[in-house]
């Protein structure tokens, strides 16, 4: 689930906050002027975002070698 939250509010409640992305894995978008500018999320999803850009990366290289742009 993700949920919404200024960032004023976000100071206000970090705490509960934190215990929502830790143990309801929710993600938490902060808005500020009503602008999204920042998200929390669970350490877990976050580190397998990182492996999937990883491998997202090593995919795109190997594409890019195989299959050079003529000019």
């Amino acid at each position: 689930m993700i949920t919404e939250t200024s960032a004023v509010a976000s100071r206000q409640n970090l705490g509960e906050i934190l215990n929502l992305v830790q143990y309801r894995h929710e993600s938490i978008v902060i808005k500020k002027a009503g602008k999204p500018v920042a998200a929390l999320m669970d350490l877990r999803l976050f580190e397998r975002m990182g492996r999937m850009q990883n491998r997202f990366d090593a995919s795109s290289e190997r594409l890019a070698q195989d299959f050079p742009l003529c000019p």
